[in-house]
């Protein structure tokens, strides 16, 4: 009888091994696209998105597959269950509809940009108190809504080139774009001037939540509903574990830094 229970045992044992290599062996389809320095294939890791989703991919014990492509591709892919999820992306309702989101892998931040020849840094509590100011917006965001409720002296442009290149001249006095990508298009812009802007504290709008990025998941692919609960639990752990700050860290160091 006690050999039957140790054979047992040992039968359970190797069996439950034999299933952690198979997953640590198993691959996951992931598409995504450009969005430096967000996502992008020429950037070290993939860029700081991609490097948080591959230490979670990892922490659940499989390797991440990454396929690039343009962003209505990567979408189409994700709907027809060719890959697990498509990232990074915002939830809305339409895509709520169709898809499921993982929890939030990264939070990116809108800041008004200035020119330092033409103002010093300001600090303000509501939008407001910027009523003196000039302010410059692409056609489309999503935050020309909130700059129009407020009141503001708007002058809009079709694309975030021509909004950098209003600052720099002083057609206006302040910018609203993404605190990293801002930089990014300022560098290529202005490389011998970049240190001349400069970046406000505060967020543009409130709702961090609307600047979350997800897995944009979809409802076809083998398992998904179970490999989203995986992901959302590594999500957890390596913020647990320290892991997660620690890429947030190495990226703003290098930030700060260039």
């Amino acid at each position: 009888m006690r050999k039957r229970i140790t054979r047992y045992f040992l039968c359970a044992f190797l069996c439950f091994s034999a299933a952690l290599n198979l997953s640590a062996d198993e691959e996951i389809q992931l598409a995504t696209g450009e969005w430096p320095p967000y996502v992008s294939e020429a950037l070290e890791n993939f860029g700081i998105i991609s490097e948080i989703v591959t230490a979670v991919v990892h922490e659940m014990g499989m390797k991440p597959k990454y396929r690039f492509y343009p962003w209505s591709r990567a979408e189409k892919l994700t709907k027809e269950g060719v890959v697990f999820a498509a990232f990074p992306y915002a939830k809305n309702d339409l895509r709520e509809q169709v898809f499921d989101f993982s929890d939030a892998i990264y939070t990116s931040k809108t800041v008004f940009f200035y020119y330092k020849p033409n103002m010093n840094k300001i600090y303000y509590e509501k939008m407001e108190e910027l009523k003196p100011y000039k302010i410059g917006g692409a056609r489309g965001n999503s935050y020309m809504r909130l700059l129009e409720s407020a009141g503001l002296d708007i002058q809009q442009v079709n694309d975030q080139e021509q909004l950098v290149r209003l600052l720099k001249r002083g057609r206006v006095d302040l910018i609203p774009l993404d605190k990293e990508g801002g930089r990014i298009i300022l560098k290529a812009l202005y490389p011998k001037l970049y240190q001349n802007f400069g970046a406000l504290d505060q967020r543009v709008g409130i709702d961090e939540k609307k600047d979350a990025s997800h897995l944009l998941v979809s409802r076809h692919y083998p398992n998904a509903k179970e490999l989203t609960q995986g992901f959302n639990e590594a999500l957890l752990r390596i913020k647990e574990k320290g892991i997660y700050q620690q890429i947030i860290d190495k990226y703003e160091s290098q930030s700060q830094s260039q």
